[in-house]
């Protein structure tokens, strides 16, 4: 059976790749020193029992990109997009859609973008990343 842990390792080997990212977290940091940068959190999961052993699991994990708002808005705007791409691009290749044979399918869904603070210092894009795994019970 495959494990969050398991699958945010091979996200992040992922996405540590992706042009422009300065850091890639697999827990939400408390200093940041290096921006933009990228958080993968586990955020559930649900199972569903296929017959009396088989079960299909399926994980729910969200990938934020955020970006300090240093020179203007609209700079931060363009390297939050141009990251949220590199990772579609990067998780949807046909090379990288099981994760190395970890999960069986995973699928994008959509990505929202917003400003945070008061006032705005922050910028960020949010992909919400799902993959099935199945097993066998034991």
């Amino acid at each position: 059976m495959v494990t969050y842990s398991q699958i945010i390792t091979a996200l992040k080997g992922l996405v540590d790749d992706v042009a422009n990212v300065q850091a890639v977290y697999d827990y939400m940091p408390v200093t940041v020193t290096k921006y933009p940068y990228v958080v993968i959190m586990p955020q559930s999961h649900t199972e569903e029992y296929m017959t009396l052993r088989d079960t299909k699991r399926e994980y729910v994990i969200t990938i934020a990109v955020i970006a300090n708002i240093e020179a203007t808005k609209e700079a931060s705007q363009v390297t939050v997009r141009d990251i949220v791409d590199g990772i579609i691009a990067v998780l949807g290749s046909q090379t990288n859609i099981q994760l190395g044979g970890i999960v069986d399918q995973s699928r994008l869904t959509g990505a929202t973008f917003a400003f945070t603070g008061d006032p705005a210092s922050r910028y960020s894009g949010v992909i919400t990343y799902k993959c099935v795994a199945k097993y066998a019970r034991e």
